[in-house]
């Protein structure tokens, strides 16, 4: 990991309020799996979309307290497949919810956290999101979206 965790004009900025907000699986049927969380543990779908633009479709599943977001790889989408291949279903990423996408990607930038991307992005349900590489995060993939 390489964030630079002494820099104090870093630390000195504002700390986020951060809140978690989901916990994505990746399936290879997003139909296949949204049946399976229905029937086994009665979640039912918030939102569900096509996003052409990460090559996915997702839905959001209702928890009491959070949401699971379930991704499928659109047909092109090398990078998903290719994890569903490599480590089978299953955990993806976690999103952590924070008041402003663009200041937080700023404030990891000068921490010296490795970022996937450099400005926000538009995710499910029309929220600003930016992912984070698991090289810097222990080997967790860490979305952030707006609140």
């Amino acid at each position: 990991m390489t964030a630079i965790t002494n820099n104090p004009a870093a630390l000195n900025l504002a700390s986020p309020k951060w809140r978690l907000d989901h916990v994505a699986h990746a399936v290879k049927n997003l139909d296949e799996g949204i049946a399976h969380y229905r029937n086994i543990f009665g979640f039912e779908v918030d939102i569900r979309d096509t996003l052409a633009a990460q090559g996915v479709e997702a839905a959001y599943l209702k928890l009491s307290n959070s949401k699971l977001e379930l991704i499928a790889p659109l047909p092109g989408n090398k990078s998903l497949q290719a994890f569903i291949e490599r480590r089978g279903e299953g955990l993806h990423h976690i999103c952590f919810e924070v008041p402003s996408v663009a200041q937080e990607l700023k404030r990891l930038s000068q921490l010296g956290v490795r970022l996937i991307n450099d400005s926000p992005q538009k995710g499910l349900g029309n929220k600003d999101i930016a992912f984070m590489h698991p090289h810097s995060n222990f080997g967790v993939l860490i979305e952030i979206c707006s609140s």
